[in-house]
């Protein structure tokens, strides 16, 4: 795929490999969180009334906040408190990406065995975006999040894809090849279905796509930097297995790092960062 246009044969390979499997609706909660939080002055007590009734995005929500990422002195309790301290526009971003993550978990049966490791690329991509300046690093943090939801699907449908998949996550260039000459589709463009289905950011759902081809194949610039995000985060936390240096992705990622230019110190800092939070 060399544009960020996907070609309909592509797209019907795709379907046609899941088949039978029920795509994920977008959970309500998250669904009406996104609709209040969308407007230019959200309804403050609808918002916290939303996140109060879900345990578990009260959880998320105040997990985030009180990492150290927003460097706050003391710790927040609760989301009455998040609220009054920071203000919901403050928290909007952590809002809706604490509730996109809890939905996956929830909709896509498997990803809890996958959702600490896409949570770090989601992480390490939105601290390299601010880095870089770009005007929306919750957009980064949501292709990494996002990105490995089509390695569940595929196993869902065929449990043959489990010996594959452990075979080859960690040189996803290798894995797409072998899913192509199985199932005739890979888990980026199964990601981009479900992606696209939760009606994400069109930007969004694209670098999902392509999130492992060259940049310089991509010609939509924004797409382009998003994708440069999850490589330079994909290869900060792969970096160190075995046999990643010798992949077809460190190739690709290793001219991300270059493109944006990506400092060795930058690089240790995101590391750094990001496992400071977990």
């Amino acid at each position: 795929m060399t544009s960020t246009q996907i070609a309909k044969s592509d797209l019907t390979a795709a379907y046609a490999a899941i088949k039978g499997q029920s795509i994920p609706s977008i959970p309500q909660t998250l669904m009406s969180l996104q609709q209040e939080l969308s407007g230019a002055e959200p309804d403050q007590s609808k918002v916290i009334s939303l996140i109060s009734e879900d345990i578990s995005l009260s959880g998320k929500v105040l997990q985030s906040i009180n990492s150290a990422a927003y460097g706050l002195k003391h710790k927040v309790s609760s989301i009455d408190h998040a609220a009054a301290l920071l203000g919901i526009r403050n928290l909007r971003d952590t809002i809706v990406s604490s509730a996109l993550r809890l939905a996956l978990e929830k909709s896509l049966p498997g990803f809890e065995s996958i959702t600490d490791f896409s949570n770090q690329i989601g992480l390490a991509a939105r601290f390299i975006a601010k880095e870089i300046n770009l005007d929306d690093p919750e957009a980064a943090f949501i292709v990494g999040l996002f990105h490995k939801a089509g390695t569940m699907m595929l196993m869902q449908k065929s449990p043959e894809y489990q010996a594959i998949y452990e075979q080859y996550h960690t040189r996803p260039v290798d894995l797409v090849a072998q899913e192509k000459q199985i199932f005739n589709t890979s888990y980026p463009l199964v990601s981009f279905i479900l992606a696209h289905h939760w009606k994400l950011p069109e930007t969004v759902t694209e670098a999902v796509a392509f999130h492992l081809s060259p940049i310089d194949e991509i010609q939509n610039k924004d797409v382009a930097n998003l994708v440069a995000t999850f490589q330079v985060a994909a290869h900060i936390l792969l970096k160190d297995e075995e046999g990643f240096d010798n992949s077809a992705f460190y190739t690709i990622s290793k001219s991300s790092i270059n493109a944006l230019n990506i400092s060795d110190e930058t690089l240790s800092r995101v590391y750094t960062s990001v496992f400071a939070d977990e």
